[in-house]
């Protein structure tokens, strides 16, 4: 490959990466927020439970923010939807992959598989705003600009 095959070449290999981590950022948080909202739901019960009981002296403020964690972790969830975004980021992923392949096996000319990476960084990005909060702001910016 020639310079400009190489550049084209290792911006793919960077953008696989970064997707990669961002991938499993994105599958971290949802079970993250996932799991801390059943054990903050476990937790309060048995806060009041014990408090109720006379056992300890539990705070009501404690008690109730952690009540309050379960919400705040569904909205954050809805709000960011890092499910769908993992998902996204997997398809994303195994798109890149097959056009690196591509380029690997010389199946492919560099000037045509440059096209083909622009062009799927712009159907992603787009497809990105139909995610969690992004697709709502979207929605409303297409709707205002309407006459």
């Amino acid at each position: 490959m020639d310079a400009k095959e190489n550049q084209v070449y290792n911006e793919l290999l960077k953008e696989i990466k970064r997707r990669k981590n961002l991938q499993r950022l994105d599958s971290f948080l949802t079970h993250t927020f996932y799991w801390v909202s059943i054990l903050a739901s476990f937790l309060a019960a048995i806060l009041i439970v014990d408090k109720h009981g006379g056992k300890t002296d539990n705070s009501p403020l404690w008690v109730a923010l952690i009540a309050g964690l379960p919400g705040l972790c569904l909205t954050i969830s809805k709000t960011f939807d890092f499910t769908q975004r993992a998902t996204w980021g997997s398809f994303y992923i195994i798109d890149l992959l097959n056009l690196r392949d591509e380029i690997e096996l010389r199946d492919k000319p560099i000037k045509d598989a440059s096209k083909e990476f622009r062009d799927l960084m712009k159907k992603y990005e787009y497809d990105f705003t139909k995610i969690g909060f992004f697709n709502q702001s979207f929605q409303n910016s297409k709707n205002d600009s309407k006459p």
